[in-house]
This record gives C-alpha cells, sequence and structure tokens, in this order.
C-alpha cells in the first residue's frame, strides 16, 4: 500500500513563520526616530544674559543616531551643538563649543511642544570661567 504525504501536514508550520514574518514587518514599519518630532527650521528669540535679546534662527537636523539631533544657529554659521531627545525633552550634555572666537563649554535643556521649541542652557567661557545663561523660543517653519 502506497501511503501519500499530505502536502497539508507541513501547513501549520508555514503559517507560523508567515505570521511571524508578517508581525516582524508591520513591528519595523512602526518604529520611528524619536528625533524626527524635531527637525527642521525654527525662527524665533534668543536671550543670553547681559546681551539684548535678538531674532535669531536654529536649524535642528538629524544627529548621529534616531536619538540626537544637532542645533545649529543659522545666523552665525556656527558648529552644530549635539542633543539628545526623548519623548519631547531635549538634553544639551556639556560639550566644547567656540563663543566669539574663546574656547568653551555649554549644556542645557528644552522642550518641544507642537510647532514650539524651547532651549534653556549655560555657556562658560573656559579662559575666564565666565559663564552666560541663555535662552531660545521659537516656532517651526
Amino acid at each position: 500500500m502506497k501511503t501519500s504525504k499530505s502536502y497539508f501536514s507541513s501547513f501549520p508550520l508555514a503559517v507560523i513563520i508567515v505570521g511571524a514574518m508578517l508581525v516582524s514587518a508591520v513591528s519595523q514599519c512602526s518604529k520611528t526616530n524619536a528625533n524626527a518630532e524635531f527637525l527642521g527650521t525654527y525662527n524665533g528669540t534668543r536671550t543670553i544674559s547681559g546681551i539684548a535679546a535678538a531674532a535669531d534662527t536654529l536649524l535642528v537636523t538629524a544627529g548621529s543616531n534616531t536619538n540626537s539631533i544637532v542645533i545649529t544657529d543659522k545666523a552665525s554659521g556656527s558648529t552644530g551643538i549635539n542633543a539628545t531627545v526623548n519623548s519631547n525633552t531635549i538634553t544639551i550634555p556639556n560639550q566644547a563649543i567656540n563663543i566669539n572666537g574663546a574656547a568653551g563649554t555649554i549644556s542645557g535643556s528644552g522642550g518641544l511642544g507642537g510647532n514650539s521649541l524651547s532651549l534653556n542652557y549655560t555657556e562658560i567661557v573656559t579662559a575666564t570661567s565666565t559663564s552666560y545663561t541663555g535662552t531660545f523660543s521659537g516656532t517651526r517653519q
């Protein structure tokens, strides 16, 4: 007697494999970069302690990973400030910058509410230890 192998005997395994592949594909599609919400050009006002408030434009671009951004002052063409994002908050870790030709550091924090970006930061001139506090408040264009 000849036994025939049913093609459907491996059907449940095939369904499980295809189902797992679909779940994996859908979960990959639903992942978004955390920094995507922050990207854009923001026009607003910058204030720095001891200096009059001034109009400013910041450009926020993607950083080296999905949770990082680079903030660049468009007017000065300054080297970008690296920051990390989590939900709607921004953290600017302490890092070296150039402050009007002098070596310095910057650190701070901020947030995004809809199209409104706000930053609070501290700049310190290394040679003199002079500290400046600053803010930026702007709207995405």
